[in-house]
């Protein structure tokens, strides 16, 4: 009985840790600095990053992956991409947008 508990118990901490409810976005944007990223949802401003090096971060949860946009303060820099509870990298070269 002692055994199937600790068994349990040990699955249990597995599968929450599996589980995470939280996105990361890391992005590089090259020349961009010192200025604000916004990450909306819906239209509406959810977070903000500040610019430093050309890179920036976001983390949060989201119920379901959500379509959602990422606008710099001088509207110099948007794109829109699909967001979900998992590691997001934006990567901006040559005037390219990638999104992993």
């Amino acid at each position: 009985m002692m055994r199937n508990s600790i068994f349990l118990a040990i699955v249990c901490v597995v599968l929450c840790a599996c589980s995470s409810k939280q996105y990361t976005i890391t992005g590089n944007i090259g020349e961009l600095t010192g200025k604000k990223m916004y990450l909306l949802i819906g239209g509406e401003k959810v977070d903000s990053s500040e610019i430093a090096n050309g890179r920036f971060a976001f983390k949060g949860e989201v119920e379901a992956p959500t379509y959602c946009r990422l606008e710099s303060e001088d509207m110099k820099f948007g794109c829109m991409f699909w967001i979900e509870n998992s590691n997001i990298t934006i990567a901006v070269e040559n005037q390219q947008v990638q999104v992993n």
